[in-house]
């Protein structure tokens, strides 16, 4: 197989019960983030340049009948990225269909194609990633500018899946939040331990010190739903869970803004902590052990604004605003999203929560909201997920 990143240097980029305008859980009404695809040309060369690469990257593809050039995939961050599909056939010699995606670097967006494609892989391994998708004689290889080939993930933008929600005025099942909060905290494992292989596989920490890397763009246009799988997890007490049963994978994507962040402390937000950390008492829960950098902090940090913007912390302050949502999750993401790094989680505190199936909550757990029609039921969840995400117009 060639180098999925190319040779010249360089993703992609509703229920009944659900219903209500009680207290539950709803997004933010906006989603703060990088949303420009790949700048505004400030240039005719600029324009014609831009013309240039998608005309190349079609005709490149059109001349292969292996592939097929299927659209321009809206949303991407420093470059254009492509939808293509492959004709191939399987081990059983079945014919079959795949699609991936190009993302081609765009004029002053080189280094970020460069370097994404150098954290990525570094992360091919990791389950909540990402992955690139390899092809045998890349149609690209005479393309003079960076690309990367990816996976396609089909089933939209965790912004796209709080939009269509807040537009339905939907509240959202704790056991939802709670799957979708399980794969920021792997995706944030991934970065600080990246799975060693040979094969794609679930995150997990490891007695090591972990990477600094801070991809420093976390938001809901880049954590992309993919399918729903029964992801197999033995925990360390060998009782078996499957992650990702009801509500599809969610990966992070878009590492162009990512960096290796310095050793050392950062000054604390006196004014925020007192005003967060103090108040909610944050400091009663550190942890003592565990290791932690400024790389992990800020993921942390990143994780604990996925769905608030940039008022998280007045949004997740009070109990009584969302008094559906689960006192243990509001509690993590409070953590998270503390003023003084050394009040948020640890990854290995994270990795015991998931050991002891804090993340899968069943309906049972929920008492009268888990009965048949209620908040947290089988049918509930069942229903807003095939509704908002894996049947919902993601173009």
């Amino acid at each position: 197989m060639d180098d999925p990143f190319g040779s010249g240097g360089g993703g992609t980029g509703g229920g009944g019960a659900g219903r209500g305008r009680g207290g539950g859980w709803r997004w933010a009404s906006r989603q703060e983030g990088a949303s420009n695809l790949w700048g505004v040309p400030t240039s005719t060369n600029e324009v014609a340049e831009i013309r240039k690469i998608k005309r190349n990257v079609r005709q490149y593809f059109d001349k292969d009948p292996r592939f097929v050039f299927e659209s321009v995939l809206p949303g991407a961050h420093h470059g254009l990225a492509f939808i293509v599909r492959e004709k191939t056939v399987d081990a059983n010699g079945k014919k079959i269909e795949r699609k991936f995606v190009v993302k081609v670097a765009t004029p002053g967006n080189t280094a970020s194609i460069i370097q994404e494609r150098q954290f990525l892989d570094r992360f091919k391994w990791a389950l909540h990633i990402v992955n690139p998708y390899l092809i045998s004689d890349n149609p690209l290889a005479p393309l003079n500018t960076p690309f990367l080939v990816m996976e396609f993930l089909n089933h939209g933008t965790l912004r796209q899946f709080q939009e269509r929600t807040t537009r339905a005025n939907v509240i959202l099942p704790n056991r939802i939040l709670w799957a979708i909060f399980l794969c920021l905290i792997r995706a944030c494992i991934g970065m600080a331990y990246p799975p060693k292989g040979p094969a794609v596989q679930l995150e997990e920490t490891r007695d090591e010190e972990p990477t600094t890397v801070s991809h420093r763009d976390m938001h809901g246009g880049n954590f992309v739903f993919g399918m729903t799988e029964r992801t197999h997890f033995v925990s360390h007490n060998g009782v078996v869970f499957y992650e990702h049963e009801n509500v599809p994978i969610l990966k992070l994507i878009d590492f162009g803004e990512s960096r290796e962040m310095p050793k050392g402390e950062i000054p604390v937000d006196t004014l925020s902590a007192n005003s967060f950390d103090k108040e909610l008492n944050l400091e009663a829960h550190r942890h003592r052990s565990g290791r932690r950098n400024q790389g992990v902090d800020a993921n942390l940090l990143g994780i604990g604004t996925f769905g608030f913007a940039s008022n998280a912390r007045t949004l997740m302050r009070s109990p009584t605003d969302h008094p559906s949502l689960d006192r243990d999750l509001q509690l993590l993401v409070q953590r998270c999203l503390a003023a003084d790094p050394l009040n948020r989680p640890r990854l290995e505190e994270f990795m015991t929560l998931i050991n002891n199936n804090t993340f899968n909550k069943t309906a049972a757990n929920y008492g009268n909201a888990g009965k048949a029609g209620g908040l947290e039921s089988d049918e509930t969840l069942k229903n807003i997920v095939s509704t908002y995400i894996l049947n919902a117009d993601t173009g």
